[in-house]
């Protein structure tokens, strides 16, 4: 059960992932401003990014088949409830400052608690 909730996690993050990355292309190339530099706009693709490292461990924990904890389920349950929360409202918002904070604050964090849970995880298998 552990393991398909792992590897449908792993999908779901993937997905955000593509999705947040060409909507934010999208729009740079929709509101890009004549003289702004492309390293200004694409900064905020970086960062956004690295909310998704934790795809690597949590695959390589799904390609290792080894039962995985109960308290790294749940993390991986909250992070994907929470980037998807903040996906809906970076949509829906207009204003990217306010679109970008809720990554900043919420969504990163999450993150890297599972990448760091997820990669000793890892380690002790």
């Amino acid at each position: 059960m552990k393991n398909k909730l792992l590897i449908l996690t792993i999908i779901i993050l993937f997905c955000l992932m593509v999705f947040t990355n060409v909507d934010h292309i999208l729009w740079i190339m929709e509101y890009n401003t004549p003289g702004s530099g492309w390293t200004e706009e694409l900064f905020p693709l970086l960062i956004n990014n690295i909310i998704f490292l934790p795809i690597i461990p949590l695959l390589l924990l799904w390609k290792s088949k080894k039962e995985i904890s109960t308290q790294l389920t749940y993390l991986m349950i909250i992070t994907v409830i929470v980037q998807n929360a903040t996906t809906i409202y970076a949509r829906l918002t207009d204003d990217p400052l306010a679109a970008g904070l809720p990554f900043v604050i919420v969504a990163i964090p999450l993150s890297v608690l599972l990448l760091i849970f997820s990669v000793k995880e890892l380690r002790s298998s």
